[in-house]
């Protein structure tokens, strides 16, 4: 379960390798679900790129540990908690998304993520 003080990892290639989360956007409760926009801090960066550590950003929440019950019967996990970083206009700040990502995209507002994804399931 993401709450606040989690620390996720980030599937893209912004920059960012470990980010911790501050604060959770759009959600009444304390747990963030998968499609959540969620404020945090970055930990651990790579050199030389545009995402430094102690920089704060916005992102959205792709994968995470806690299962995921569909309409159809089926339970979804995944095995690590996974971020993608978001510009200022709310599109993906990275060029490339590494890993899957689930097919609840499909009726938000993050159809350019889906797009970036290896695979969609």
């Amino acid at each position: 379960m993401v709450s606040v003080g989690t620390r996720l990892f980030v599937g893209d290639n912004s920059g960012a390798l470990v980010v911790r989360c501050i604060k959770i956007l759009g959600n009444s409760t304390h747990l963030a679900r998968i499609g959540d926009i969620l404020v945090f801090s970055v930990q651990k960066a790579r050199a030389r790129r545009k995402v430094k550590r102690h920089d704060v950003r916005r992102g959205l929440l792709v994968r995470q540990r806690r299962r995921i019950l569909r309409r159809s019967g089926a339970m979804l996990h995944f095995y690590t908690n996974t971020v993608v970083l978001l510009d200022q206009r709310g599109g993906p700040a990275a060029s490339r998304f590494f890993g899957v990502a689930p097919h609840e995209f499909r009726g938000k507002k993050h159809l350019k993520l889906l797009t970036l994804a290896h695979s969609v399931i």
